[in-house]
């Protein structure tokens, strides 16, 4: 993989005082990748750090189209990754397109629930908007992958139940089967855990 340094407008190697600096892997320019809740946090992040390498984005999340207008050239797509039929519809949509390269299972929502107070029903909602969509985009992007090369699945994951957290049991369980899965479709296939250095 190719590195240099830039600014973020790309066109010098050396900052002035204030100016950010970053690194530029010239292999991610064009690759199309997918990031699952992009509109905000470290979703937003990570698809404006793909922006700054010249990747084409497709954002995947609940929120309006404006996200991406933001971001030159990335494309939208709207959908509650917490139901099986919207996942369906936007894996099809990012099917249309030319090959993924990177699919970054981003999307979730650590909302707490006491243990007094877990049902069934929330129970469910918790993995199916933390850990159900992350396994459903990556087996419908595969073969795109593969057809493209090869390619990167990343999951995001948490320190939460590392730690012990309290009052999130559902949150948690999901979380860390996310931390622990692999698998055998590609050789890089990981899950990072914000926070885990």
């Amino acid at each position: 993989m190719s590195i240099s340094q830039s600014k973020t407008d790309g066109h010098s190697d050396e900052a002035e005082p204030g100016e950010e600096l970053h690194a530029i892997y010239r292999d991610l320019a064009g690759k199309r990748v997918v990031i699952t809740g992009a509109s905000a946090g470290i979703g937003r992040a990570i698809a404006e750090a793909f922006a700054k390498q010249g990747a084409s984005l497709v954002m995947i999340d609940r929120s309006g189209a404006a996200a991406a207008k933001s971001i030159p050239g990335a494309e939208h797509i709207k959908c509650d990754v917490s139901n099986s039929k919207d996942v369906a519809s936007a894996i099809a949509r990012v099917l249309d397109g030319p090959p993924v390269h990177a699919l970054i299972n981003n999307a979730g929502s650590d909302a707490g629930v006491p243990f007094a107070d877990v049902t069934a029903e929330n129970w469910d909602a918790s993995l199916a908007v933390n850990l159900r969509h992350q396994f459903l985009f990556s087996q419908g992007l595969a073969d795109s992958m593969a057809n493209a090369g090869g390619g990167s699945i990343i999951h995001l994951g948490s320190v939460s139940w590392m730690m012990g957290a309290t009052g999130r049991f559902p949150y948690t369980a999901s979380k860390a089967y996310s931390c622990q899965r692999r698998c055998a479709w590609f050789d890089r296939h990981r899950s990072k855990a914000p926070g885990n250095r």
